[in-house]
């Protein structure tokens, strides 16, 4: 990277990647027993890409990531 990142800032990062991945594993977790259509699965890519790393790293990130699927027109509610 260019300037590259402080220790302290690449502790902070690995930080946030770290809940975010916990995060996307709870909610993938929630839905793993239901079966989705390419619909959903493409509403699903859309919400996840509509959250910057920081919401997906808050503990707010599950309602985050369910607000964003509502928001998909195609799915209407959440997975």
């Amino acid at each position: 990277m260019n300037p590259a990142l402080s220790p302290g800032a690449f502790k902070i990062l690995q930080k946030l990647l770290k809940t975010a991945a916990e995060n996307l594993a709870r909610f993938e977790q929630q839905y793993i027993k239901q079966p989705r259509n390419s619909v959903q699965e493409t509403a699903l890519l859309c919400a996840l890409t509509s959250l910057r790393l920081e919401e997906l790293a808050s503990t707010q990130a599950m309602g985050l990531l369910n607000r964003a699927m509502e928001e998909i027109p195609e799915v209407g509610v959440g997975i």
